[in-house]
């Protein structure tokens, strides 16, 4: 995950967080949460145990109106093992 620019005041803060099922689950548990992202620049992740369907969810536990970030996501780079 790169945070490319941060627009207007410096308060805004996005959380985001990783999430994983199996196809027979009716639920999605979390994984691992990314620190909270304050500044640009590039973050990465490494977990492990990660079950058959993945997702991210975004969001904000900071900032006003009109505060954004643009983020540019990478595919995830699966182990062979």
């Amino acid at each position: 995950m790169d945070v490319t620019h941060i627009f207007a005041a410096a308060t805004l803060t996005r959380v985001i967080g990783i999430e994983h099922k199996n196809e027979d689950d009716t639920t999605w548990s979390g994984l691992a949460p990314f620190a909270n992202i304050s500044a640009t620049g590039v973050t990465t992740k490494d977990v492990t145990g990660i079950k058959e369907q993945v997702r991210l969810s975004f969001t904000y536990s900071a900032g006003s109106a009109g505060e954004f970030m643009p983020v540019v996501l990478a595919a995830p780079a699966w182990r062979p093992y």
